[in-house]
């Protein structure tokens, strides 16, 4: 039997209130600043132990003003959809269905992502080229939007436990690289924190035996455009020309999706 252990992470009175109550409230009031939420899923997994057949996620506060989801709307996917690894929550399906991965959209947002996180691959002895990959809604996490069992976790921590040591190493160029701020809508953030919420969407790309099922929600798709557009529409055929193409590995669709993504940013003046 498949058991569900969603948490939601709190740091304040304020943010405590904001919390669902089907889901666990998870205190991280007295953690670390510098790694956000990953300083509470770090000490989950020290200190708690975690079986095979449990789906463990952590989410923030503001996971419903996001996805407009609610703990039931999160279990009756998971019900609905039994037997996967994963199930994806992410919150910016435009971001998803836009970019060639998450990789490059977080260097729109934070300048030096990339390079950073190719350093940290070239540690690892991953030989893997960001601009080349291709990512869509199937592996894709954004906020850390996921539910997981420990198949999947395990993967995650191996790869989230080395950036951790390498970014405690201040002394280090690449330790400096992960502790440098970087821009943020609610002020600037260590560099750190934006690699490893790209984390687990590496993990499904280089991954074969992870199942996953993904929930879409569109809640944020209000760009304005120059002209009319059906911006859902064209999201949602962008997605699936990536989609096919990681499922086929035919180029054909990888060159049209480049093809109209050009022609909305011509045609539309459509940026995301």
């Amino acid at each position: 039997m498949t058991i569900c252990k969603i948490h939601q992470i709190y740091y304040s009175q304020e943010s405590f209130q904001a919390l669902d109550p089907g889901f666990i409230p998870l205190n991280n009031s007295q953690g670390r600043s510098d790694w956000m939420e990953y300083w509470p899923i770090r000490q989950y997994f020290m200190n708690t132990p975690a079986a095979d057949n449990e789906l463990i996620g952590f989410l923030s506060p503001r996971f419903y003003e996001k996805t407009g989801l609610t703990a039931a709307n999160v279990n009756s996917h998971i019900q609905e959809n039994p037997g996967k690894d994963i199930y994806l929550f992410n919150p910016y399906f435009h971001l998803a269905a836009w970019y060639d991965n998450v990789f490059t959209q977080g260097e729109q947002a934070h300048p030096g992502i990339i390079s950073a996180t190719e350093f940290i691959l070239n540690y690892l002895d991953i030989d893997l080229k960001i601009h080349n990959l291709a990512m869509s809604s199937q592996d894709t996490v954004y906020c850390n939007y996921f539910i997981a069992n420990m198949k999947f976790w395990r993967k995650w921590l191996i790869i989230y436990e080395f950036i951790f040591q390498l970014a405690e190493n201040k002394n280090s160029e690449i330790g400096r690289i992960l502790c440098n701020t970087t821009s943020y809508e609610r002020g600037n953030l260590p560099m750190k924190i934006f690699i490893i919420e790209r984390v687990a969407s590496l993990v499904l790309l280089a991954t074969n035996d992870i199942k996953s099922k993904e929930k879409l929600t569109f809640l944020n798709m209000g760009y304005a455009s120059n002209k009319d557009i059906n911006l859902l529409e064209e999201m949602t055929i962008l997605d699936s020309l990536k989609t096919s193409y990681k499922h086929n590995n035919n180029p054909c669709y990888i060159d049209s999706y480049n093809k109209r993504k050009k022609f909305l940013g011509e045609e539309y003046k459509l940026h995301i």
